[in-house]
């Protein structure tokens, strides 16, 4: 192979190519001055020429070093190649070796492939044995799977039961409560009661006592109220007009239980005077001669009647204005001979003046 030119090489001379297209004529018309012109010409196309060649011979010199840089690779791959070549074919060697040893062994393979077989059918049994195995493990799958969802579901049965569990014990510690509190509630109404029933009970005895006392006792109406200042003093002026009133009959001021004045005192007013009896018997004997008193200065101006209810004392009022009206109907001969009057129990009765009788 030739040896290439490098860029840095001249070429000293020109060629013939520079002078193309100046034909003699032209150079011959043009004397010294036209052929310094087409020198001039003839070196710039030289010079032309040259950078081309130049330009040229760079891109030659280029391939060739690509070309020589991928020989040196082929000449790499082909020693690669051949070194490969060279261990295949001890690899080859080897094998026949190998191949050589494995017919003597060919009769053990035979035997072996018996055992091989014979071991296949066993597998093959072991196999059916394996698949009905797998079966039942199937079935057991099955039930394991439908435990697991029978153990889930108790799992949420436990947590509801922990739920409902603890729900019932908060509401067993709300009933505590409510009952704590209905208890004291009940207690307190108890208390209530008991005290209601126990001033019902006082009020009631004070009524069945005022009521029984009532039936044994006499208001004295119209006798002087003294201002006394102290207890003694006016309970002592009291009995005076006790003694007066009990010594009408055969009784005496030990007969008298008790005595008291009725409302608020005011000055200069004689409040009503209560006598209380120790029998039915002392009172009764008082009213029966209380119109002695009617003979006595001080007495006459008093009025004496059974203590009474109020519902007794409307029947007497009622009982007063009934006699007022009787007596108003009489006429001069029944004047004579009798009069409606209300005794101290209130009750209206006809007296007769001739025989001093009741007729009831």
């Amino acid at each position: 192979m030739a040896a290439a030119t490098t860029p840095t090489e001249k070429v000293d001379t020109p060629s013939d190519d520079g002078f193309k297209g100046f034909s003699t004529q032209d150079i011959r018309k043009g004397g010294v001055l036209g052929r310094l012109e087409i020198i001039e010409d003839m070196q710039m196309k030289y010079e032309e020429k040259v950078l081309k060649l130049e330009e040229d011979n760079g891109a030659l010199w280029s391939e060739l070093c690509t070309l020589k840089g991928s020989m040196l690779q082929q000449g790499k791959i082909i020693t690669a190649l051949t070194d490969k070549v060279t261990n295949q074919e001890e690899q080859i060697k080897e094998l026949v070796k190998e191949n050589e040893a494995w017919k003597v062994k060919c009769g053990d393979f035979e035997e072996i492939n018996k055992k091989i077989d014979s071991y296949g059918e066993q597998l093959q049994a072991s196999l059916r044995a394996n698949i009905k195995l797998g079966k039942d493990l199937q079935l057991e799958t099955s039930l394991t799977t439908h435990i697991e969802e029978v153990n889930k579901e108790l799992e949420k049965y436990k947590e509801e039961i922990k739920a409902t569990y603890a729900q019932v014990v908060k509401e067993k510690e709300t009933i505590k409560e409510v009952c704590s509190e209905v208890k004291t509630r009940n207690d307190q109404q108890e208390a209530e009661i008991r005290q209601a029933i126990r001033k019902e009970l006082v009020t009631n005895s004070k009524l069945v006592q005022n009521t029984a006392d009532r039936t044994k006792s006499i208001i004295i109406f119209g006798c002087l109220e003294k201002e006394i200042s102290s207890r003694v003093d006016r309970a002592a002026e009291e009995m005076k007009i006790i003694e007066k009133i009990v010594g009408l009959g055969e009784g005496s001021k030990e007969n008298v239980s008790d005595f008291r004045r009725i409302g608020k005192y005011e000055k200069e007013k004689n409040r009503p005077l209560r006598v209380t009896f120790n029998g039915v018997k002392n009172m009764m004997e008082v009213l029966r001669n209380a119109r002695k008193l009617q003979s006595d200065e001080v007495g006459k101006s008093w009025s004496i009647r059974q203590d009474l209810s109020k519902e007794d004392r409307e029947k007497l009022k009622m009982n007063l204005i009934e006699a007022k009206r009787l007596n108003g109907d009489r006429n001069e001969e029944d004047r004579n001979s009798f009069f409606y009057k209300v005794t101290g129990t209130g009750k209206l009765v006809k007296w007769y003046i001739k025989t001093k009788q009741q007729d009831q």
